[in-house]
């Protein structure tokens, strides 16, 4: 028989040469990487589709207040569970017919949102500092009157942090001026001696701890402002106006009705020949007044991993 190829024939006599001495290893074809994150992708509109077959959504009469909470992740592999639970909130808000509210978790546009709060309770209290004035002006002591006051420092309460006591009485004293049509002035702290009344400003915190937001920067409470005007010579008050300044920001995912959170777990089975791994993707709703789960679901995913084979 004519060998046609010598060299191709030599490297396949070597190579069998070597097989047979144990120094060469035959690798079976191996299975691909699995991409777990789409993998599991996948499985989120079933899941979605359950949750949103469940009594806890379907008996309810009101929109469900949905907080996202995170995917906690035990298994070895990387998964963007980020991504799983944002297809999550995706399909429920998608197809939930509006019988899911979900609330925003976005950092920026959290941000965003708490600024307009901020404008707007800013200028909630201007009308009412505006209010307040006008039940000072009309009122029998004042009316018609020509009166000095003597603006004191303001007391604040120590569980109000970096408030702006001065600015609220110096709106509130502006507020007064204009209303009065110049009846009514006002007489720096100094000048008391000069003054009809004193005017003493007392900001209380509703709640007794140090609430504070912004690193600090700004009041995080709701407070209590009472004005009073004293009459110098007895200390004694002769009227006093009070006003509900509501300046908590409260978190507003906080009247969540239900929390969605999920968890990723493995199941690993070793053979001399093939590692098997399982995945566990699962989804719980809880009750945030009571720690109940009200619906659970789960997918498994296998992938076989062929070992390579040593042939001796």
């Amino acid at each position: 028989m004519q060998i046609k190829n010598p060299l191709r024939a030599g490297l396949a006599l070597i190579a069998i040469g070597l097989a047979m001495s144990g120094c060469y290893t035959i690798p079976p074809p191996q299975t691909p990487t699995v991409n777990w994150t789409h993998e599991l992708a996948k499985q989120v509109p079933v899941l979605g589709n359950s949750i949103l077959a469940a009594p806890v959504v379907t008996n309810s009469k009101e929109p469900i207040m949905l907080k996202i909470g995170g995917m906690l992740d035990k298994t070895r592999f990387t998964v963007d569970t980020d991504l799983l639970m944002k297809k999550m909130r995706t399909h429920l808000v998608n197809n939930g017919s509006g019988r899911i509210v979900v609330f925003n978790s976005d950092a920026d546009v959290d941000e965003f949102c708490r600024e307009r709060k901020r404008k707007k309770m800013h200028e909630a209290f201007k009308d009412q500092l505006r209010y307040l004035a006008g039940k000072i002006v009309k009122s029998a002591m004042f009316k018609g009157r020509n009166v000095q006051i003597a603006v004191m420092p303001p007391d604040v309460s120590a569980h109000l942090k970096g408030i702006n006591a001065d600015g609220f009485v110096a709106l509130l004293r502006d507020e007064i001026v204009a209303l009065s049509s110049g009846n009514i002035t006002f007489l720096p702290s100094d000048k008391a001696g000069d003054a009809n009344y004193l005017l003493r400003g007392n900001f209380t915190a509703v709640s007794m701890t140090d609430e504070v937001a912004n690193g600090g920067k700004e009041p995080n409470a709701d407070m209590n402002l009472r004005i009073m005007f004293v009459e110098p010579s007895t200390g004694e008050s002769c009227f006093e106006v009070s006003l509900a300044a509501r300046k908590k920001l409260f978190d507003p995912s906080l009247d969540a009705t239900l929390i969605l959170s999920g968890e990723l777990n493995v199941i690993t089975r070793e053979t001399p020949s093939m590692t098997e791994d399982y995945v566990r993707m699962g989804f719980n709703v809880v009750d945030p007044d009571t720690s109940i789960h009200k619906w659970e679901g789960a997918c498994e995913i296998s992938a076989t991993n062929l070992k390579s084979i040593l042939y001796q």
